[in-house]
């Protein structure tokens, strides 16, 4: 379809356009990023997805006002099909809960879902092979 129409379309509606090409090499990376696209495409929009829909049921359940913005669970950031939330001890699980289901939802076309794995840590740099994390004060003066 890449040739024919020029773009190549993923799951979620999103399409991949490409210039004519006009040599055999650049038509064999083309057909490279066709066989690629739907992948990294359908994993890319459904997280991107499943962050705005995690964003609007916390909203929802919670509210949000300047005022309690530190107190309620909130999404901080995406790191590839990493959704990063911090969240208070009380609703750690009903949250770890909210973000498995949303972004195990199915997908459409294929009526199969990703696996997600879900982890809870105390902080980002925490890892399971590191026991203790060294905090470094920086004096306000130069």
């Amino acid at each position: 379809k890449m040739k024919e129409l020029g773009h190549i379309t993923g799951i979620w509606g999103r399409k991949r356009r490409f210039p004519p090409a006009f040599d055999a090499q650049t038509e064999s990376y083309y057909n490279r990023l066709c066989i690629n696209f739907p992948c990294q495409n359908a994993v890319a929009d459904t997280t991107n997805r499943s962050i705005y829909m995690l964003d609007q049921a916390i909203e929802r359940i919670f509210g949000w006002s300047i005022l309690s913005m530190y107190e309620i669970p909130g999404v901080v950031l995406a790191v590839h099909d990493n959704i990063i939330t911090e969240v208070p001890d009380e609703y750690v699980e009903d949250i770890k809960k909210l973000k498995i289901d949303i972004m195990t939802l199915p997908l459409p076309e294929f009526n199969t879902s990703l696996t997600v794995d879900c982890v809870v840590s105390q902080r980002w740099a925490e890892k399971e092979d590191k026991k203790e994390i060294e905090i470094v004060e920086v004096p306000n003066e130069i």
